[in-house]
């Protein structure tokens, strides 16, 4: 298992036990509070106990929240940049219906957790550079026609024709990936191992 991986799926569980024990903690507290306003306890003898529950709970619960949403934005934006290629931050504003900078945000979060293999953000053209992509989102985003044609002479001397490849959705971030038929390969977005079927 690959570094991303264990970091997403690490991140999910951690998030889960956080919202289950924020919950847990939440509960008591206002379990404790209702026994106070029932008179069946002294709020004097309780009040240290709900402070101290919600102060443990509430935190937990936005911690676990937190864990488990950048999981599902680390997924969605994968789906984004694996179908739409350059990576533009602008984009993926618009098509998830955020703001560009909460957007930015988000992936400078996903960034520092390592959720994404290798990746950056080149803060002068406001786009992601995922480190495992291939020379398609450098030809792509390259705006020297010369260098493009360099490039695809060079790449296409270098793959043989009788090559074959297919379209592969890794099964841990649901990136799309071209991966050499019946070989394998590393997802360009989270860096685990899939296969060309």
């Amino acid at each position: 298992m690959n570094h991303s991986k264990v970091v997403i799926v690490v991140n999910n569980i951690i998030g889960f036990f956080q919202w289950v024990f924020g919950i847990f903690f939440t509960i008591f507290s206002m379990l404790a509070l209702l026994v106070c306003i029932t008179g069946k306890m002294k709020f004097e003898n309780a009040y240290m106990t709900i402070i101290v529950f919600l102060g443990i709970g509430i935190p937990l619960l936005l911690a676990g929240k937190k864990k488990r949403t950048s999981v599902k934005d680390f997924k969605k934006y994968v789906q984004h940049l694996s179908i739409v290629p350059g990576g533009y931050i602008s984009d993926l504003a618009e098509s998830t219906g955020e703001s560009v900078d909460m957007v930015n945000k988000k992936l400078n979060y996903m960034i520092q957790r390592k959720y994404f293999a290798n990746a950056h953000i080149n803060k002068s053209e406001n786009r992601i550079i995922i480190g495992n992509r291939g020379m398609a989102d450098i030809i792509e985003s390259s705006g020297n026609l010369q260098y493009v044609k360099e490039t695809n002479k060079a790449i296409h001397n270098k793959i043989p024709n009788d090559i074959e490849f297919v379209s592969v959705k890794c099964p841990n971030c649901g990136g799309n990936n071209k991966v050499e038929l019946r070989k394998i390969a590393e997802c360009d977005y989270c860096g685990s191992s899939i296969k060309g079927i």
